[in-house]
C-alpha cells in the first residue's frame, strides 16, 4: 500500500466520521448566497444581462459545447443559473439543475426541464452532465462530483469548465468578493480532483472565457447588434486575457 493511497483512505475515513449535522450547517452556510432573496441579488447583479442579449449568449456557449455532445443524449446541467447554455442546443432530453428555485422560470421558458433536486434523478440515467463555473461555488466539490457519477451512464461524458483565476485582485482577501468563489483550480489539479473522484480524464486545458455580461450589455445600450457583441467580447480578451479550465472526462464503464 503506497502513501499517497493510504492517505486518501484515512482522509475519507476521517471525513466520514465527521457528524452528519456539522456538514449539513457547512453546506448551508455557503449555499445562502444562491437562495431567497440573496440568490436572486446575485443572479441579479452577477449573471443577469438584457433580454435582447440572451440569444446571443445563448448561441455563442452552445457553440461552444456543440461538438463534445450527440442530439440522441440526455443532457443536465448542474448548476444552470439562468438556462442559456443549454437553451439553443438540441437533444433527446435536456435537464437542468440549481439551487435557486427562482431560476425555474427563465430555464423553463428555454425549453429546459427545472430539476430542483438530482436526487430525484435515477442513478445511471443520464448520457452527459455539464458542469459550467459552478464547482468552485460547492463547499463539497468532491461529493457533487460523485453525485454526477451516479447519474452517468457507464462511458457517460462529464464537460467541467471552471475559472483560472490569475489576475492580481485575487492576490488579497476581499470579504466583500462577490463571486464567493470556494475554490480555484490549475489544469493539474483539477484534473487530480476529477481523478481521484473515479472519471478518466481525456482531455484538459484552459481557453479564453469571459467579458460575455460587459460586451452584451454595452452591445444593447450602443445597439451594435449580435456582431458587435462578438466583436466588443473579442476586443476585451485581447487588452485583457482571462481564462477558464476546461476538462471532459468519462464515467469508466463497471469492471
Amino acid at each position: 500500500m503506497n502513501g499517497a493511497f493510504l492517505f486518501r483512505l484515512l482522509f475519507h475515513f476521517a471525513f466520514c466520521l465527521l457528524p452528519l449535522s456539522f456538514l449539513l450547517m457547512v453546506t448551508d452556510q455557503a449555499q445562502r448566497h444562491y437562495l431567497g432573496e440573496a440568490g436572486q441579488r446575485y443572479h441579479g447583479d452577477k449573471r443577469a444581462i438584457p433580454g435582447a442579449a440572451v440569444p446571443w449568449v445563448a448561441r455563442l456557449r452552445a457553440e461552444k459545447l456543440a461538438a463534445q455532445l450527440r442530439q440522441s443524449d440526455v443532457v443536465l446541467e448542474y448548476g444552470a443559473g439562468f438556462g442559456w447554455n443549454l437553451a439553443r442546443l438540441e437533444f433527446r432530453r435536456r435537464l437542468a439543475f440549481d439551487l435557486g428555485d427562482f431560476l425555474a422560470p427563465s430555464i423553463r421558458a428555454a425549453g429546459v426541464e427545472f430539476v430542483p433536486d438530482t436526487k430525484a434523478i435515477p442513478g445511471a440515467t443520464v448520457d452527459a452532465v455539464l458542469c459550467h463555473h459552478a464547482l468552485e461555488h460547492l463547499m463539497q466539490p468532491a461529493a457533487a462530483l460523485q453525485e454526477i457519477a451516479r447519474l452517468l451512464r457507464p462511458a457517460g461524458k462529464l464537460l467541467l469548465f471552471v475559472p483560472f483565476e490569475r489576475e492580481r485582485k485575487y492576490r488579497r482577501f476581499d470579504p466583500a468578493e462577490p463571486n464567493h468563489h470556494l475554490f480555484s483550480w490549475n489544469v493539474q489539479t483539477l484534473g487530480n480532483l476529477v481523478h481521484e473522484s473515479g472519471f478518466r480524464v481525456t482531455a484538459a486545458a484552459t481557453g479564453p472565457f469571459g467579458y460575455d455580461r460587459f460586451a452584451a450589455v454595452w452591445a444593447v445600450k450602443l445597439r451594435l447588434g449580435e456582431g458587435g457583441f462578438r466583436a466588443l467580447r473579442r476586443l476585451l480578451l485581447l487588452l485583457k486575457p482571462a481564462r477558464e479550465v476546461r476538462l471532459v472526462a468519462i464515467r469508466p464503464n463497471p469492471e
